[in-house]
């Protein structure tokens, strides 16, 4: 480090003893290692090459995910994200638990915005911020995968819990009574999994969907008392191929390897490989069928090359040719048509007969006015019918080959009507429920809603109670109308007013009347 490429400052300081040291503060050095570690995250994300999450980095990934057999856990971020990056530690955990299990991949939506959006075109959706995690669930009925947006906390313990309960099971409960129906059902290789577990372990799901289409895997329990003496079995789990496409396997054969999701498919691969075939790993399979891909598309640009080619050199041989061939053939055709009139028209009725309508568009069926009397139309009209249908059958001569050939278009036009007429309807049906569901729904809110009035009504009413002066009693007021005079213990003598003796009279008086009011009633 010298002064001609780095510019330092240098700070003297003395210590207890007198001596004085030199604290260097290269400001280049600092820049320098901030900006290669920002352009070092900017180039490669957030998760480097030896990370388990995928990249999104390229366009061929959409149809990938789509046709994937396998759950796929995305993730939407920005460098520049805070979030993002306190997330990418537990992502990246997540990554490496669902190895083999689960495909856990993330998009740069700031590096990568074609990716991005096509993700949100292909399953309908609008990224309003970053981090944004979603699950893309294989459809049984379909082959467009079903998206689950991830509203929980952002830790690898609850992604982890989500993926598992959201992974594809294609595994079959086998009893007893029904492993014969499980073995005759079809001629794929079959395993079968002996567990104590009350659900299907991930590394079976995963297992049962990779090989989906190519083995069929059921699960069982030793409950099953059964198939555990008739598979020897005496621990879980236990792992049995039951039949093999290895015709020298004839028996079951029990897996003794580890439990892991490698080792149990490299054993699934020497049972349902083609007989004489080595095994390969399942990179290499993938790889294979990418390469295939590219070789048959690299096929058909050279063959639609070459036909191009061919088509070119064959229209100017083809214009050289119609020069001489139109007088040969106009004299040939004349003298046929002298000779063999007869045996045209006999040819003409076995075609019309043995001909069939050609395959038209559903909008071109219906553009056409079909009557329903066809007997009542001439000829002409039913030529025109015809050529409007874009079926001149020219093969026809009579009239009732082309009423007969009019009335299919004629059938095909009433399943038409009626295919989109119940189309309407159950779409209409579709709508119908939607909007039932939608009121049930609103009149549950509003219910809940008055409850929630009355509740807050009952705490008001409670509360104002609670906080209402208490009103003073209303008892007669005791007034003290005598003072003692003498109390020695047997006799107690009161000096009375003048005033409290006419008020005591008066009570008195009134006591009386009282009582004579009571004796009346």
């Amino acid at each position: 480090q010298t002064k001609k490429h780095f510019s330092c400052i240098s700070t003297f300081h003395a210590d207890a003893n007198g001596d004085t040291h030199t604290t260097m503060r290269c400001l280049s050095c600092y820049a320098v290692a901030l900006c290669t570690i920002m352009l070092a995250v900017t180039s490669h994300g957030f998760y480097d090459k030896g990370s388990d999450v995928i990249k999104l980095n390229h366009m061929s990934y959409i149809d990938k995910i789509e046709n994937s057999k396998f759950l796929w856990v995305i993730e939407i971020y920005r460098v520049g994200c805070g979030y993002c990056r306190l997330l990418t530690p537990e992502y990246d955990a997540l990554a490496t638990k669902l190895r083999g299990l689960v495909r856990v991949a993330a998009v740069d939506v700031e590096q990568n915005v074609d990716v991005a959006q096509a993700l949100e075109k292909r399953y309908n959706f609008k990224v309003s911020g970053v981090p944004t995690l979603f699950l893309l669930k294989p459809q049984v009925s379909s082959t467009k995968k079903k998206k689950i947006e991830y509203q929980g906390e952002r830790k690898a313990h609850a992604l982890y819990k989500e993926a598992l309960a959201n992974m594809p099971d294609n595994s079959e409960y086998v009893t007893s009574a029904s492993l014969t129906k499980f073995k005759n059902k079809d001629a794929l290789p079959l395993a079968l999994l002996f567990t104590d577990k009350p659900t299907t372990p991930p590394i079976w799901k995963a297992l049962s969907a990779k090989y989906k289409g190519k083995m069929r895997l059921g699960i069982t329990s030793p409950q099953q008392q059964q198939l555990a003496q008739q598979f020897n079995v005496t621990e879980t789990p236990a792992v049995f191929v039951v039949r093999s496409t290895d015709p020298q396997v004839d028996v079951p054969v029990r897996y003794t390897k580890a439990l892991s999701v490698a080792a149990i498919d490299f054993f699934f691969k020497t049972h349902t490989a083609a007989p004489g075939a080595p095994p390969q790993s399942s990179q290499s399979v993938e790889e294979e069928q990418e390469a295939k891909k590219a070789a048959k598309s690299d096929r058909q640009g050279d063959e639609t090359g070459k036909t191009t080619q061919r088509t070119q050199s064959t229209k100017q041989q083809d214009t050289q040719t119609q020069s001489t061939t139109k007088a040969s053939t106009s004299s040939s055709k004349q003298k046929e048509k002298s000779s063999s009139k007869d045996k045209i028209s006999t040819k003409d009725k076995g075609s019309a007969k043995q001909s069939t309508p050609k395959t038209i568009k559903k909008g071109d069926i219906l553009g056409v006015d079909i009557p329903e009397d066809l007997e009542a139309l001439k000829i002409s009209e039913l030529r025109s019918l015809l050529q409007q249908l874009k079926d001149p059958c020219n093969g026809c001569v009579e009239k009732s080959h082309m009423i007969e050939r009019v009335r299919k278009y004629k059938a095909l036009q009433r399943q038409a009507e009626a295919r989109e007429k119940h189309a309407r309807s159950s779409g209409c049906q579709k709508q119908n429920a939607k909007l039932k569901a939608k009121v049930a729904k609103l009149e549950r809110e509003i219910e809940d809603l008055k409850r929630e009035q009355q509740v807050l009504q009952d705490q008001l009413e409670k509360a104002m109670n609670l906080h209402e002066p208490r009103p003073e009693s209303v008892g007669p007021r005791v007034v003290q109308r005598s003072h003692i005079v003498q109390d020695d213990g047997d006799v107690i003598i009161e000096d009375i007013d003048d005033d409290d003796e006419i008020a005591l009279e008066e009570e008195a008086d009134a006591d009386e009347h009282v009582e004579i009011i009571h004796d009346e009633f």
